[in-house]
């Protein structure tokens, strides 16, 4: 009896069978980051395109370590409100970041410059477009610009400037 039992207990017996395969559910947190992920992807190709004609750049410091922000205006065409509010300020907040890294955050200004040669009406933003930008810019980014400088300013610009500058 104690034999039969001695071997019995030595047998191996083949593990069960897996558990047949169920579909992940999916989380409530996994469709949230797909959305996020989706905007995020949404977000870069817009400003990609906004970046593509070369209108924005941050190229270059002045003597004092500022980073300069150089506009080309006449190389605009057409104006997504979203992506041009955000490509100014994204672009803005790389030259920041430019100016702190270069003068190891000595200086916190920039260095604006409107390059106007070649321009032409066509190429002038919506008013309203312009003055939603202006007022984020006043409203979040106080006394962050050193110096604006605008070359060969359109006629009327020099007008306003005439008007307001006294």
């Amino acid at each position: 009896m104690s034999t039969t039992f001695a071997s019995a207990s030595t047998k191996r017996t083949p593990p069960p069978p897996p558990p047949p395969r169920m579909k992940k559910k999916k989380k409530a947190d996994d469709s949230y980051e797909e959305e996020k992920r989706k905007e995020r992807t949404r977000i870069r190709k817009g400003l990609e395109d906004r970046f593509q004609n070369g209108a924005s750049v941050v190229r270059g410091y002045t003597k004092d370590g500022r980073a300069l922000f150089l506009n080309f205006p006449r190389t605009e065409t057409s104006w997504n409100e979203e992506f041009f509010i955000a490509g100014n300020i994204y672009t803005i907040e790389r030259a920041l970041a430019c100016t702190e890294r270069n003068t190891d955050g000595e200086k916190s200004k920039i260095v604006v410059m409107y390059d106007y040669n070649e321009y032409a009406m066509k190429n002038s933003p919506p008013t309203q477009l312009v003055k939603k930008l202006l007022y984020n810019l006043r409203d979040h980014w106080p006394e962050r610009l050193e110096h604006v400088f605008v070359v060969d300013a359109p006629f009327i610009f020099r007008a306003f400037w005439a008007v307001i500058k006294h």
